[in-house]
């Protein structure tokens, strides 16, 4: 007979937001354009000509200035270095604001 697990499931995260409505909100001067792409001036260093792209659709960003080089994957990681939060905490602010 099969011991039952005493492993409990994680709780169920909700949908994230669309990557472009959490660009739009945290990157004022964002210039979107046709091909789900934007690019905005970088948050993470003194920036006055844009150099950060993003994907609208992924949430992928990659800062292109020599001196700062940010980048990820999703607009969880985003979220999280754009306001000094670990990963779970990003996604509780994304699921808080925009759940």
């Amino acid at each position: 007979m099969r011991k039952k697990s005493t492993y409990s499931r994680k709780p169920q995260h909700r949908e994230l937001p669309e990557p472009a409505l959490v660009f739009d909100d945290l990157l004022p001067d964002l210039r979107e354009y046709s091909n789900g792409f934007g690019w905005a001036c970088c948050p993470f260093h003194d920036d006055h000509n844009p150099s950060l792209c993003v994907n609208l659709e992924t949430g992928w960003y990659k800062c292109h200035s020599s001196s700062c080089g940010a980048h990820g994957s999703n607009i969880v990681s985003f979220v999280g270095a754009h306001l000094g939060l670990e990963y779970r905490e990003a996604r509780e602010y994304l699921e808080e604001h925009y759940g």
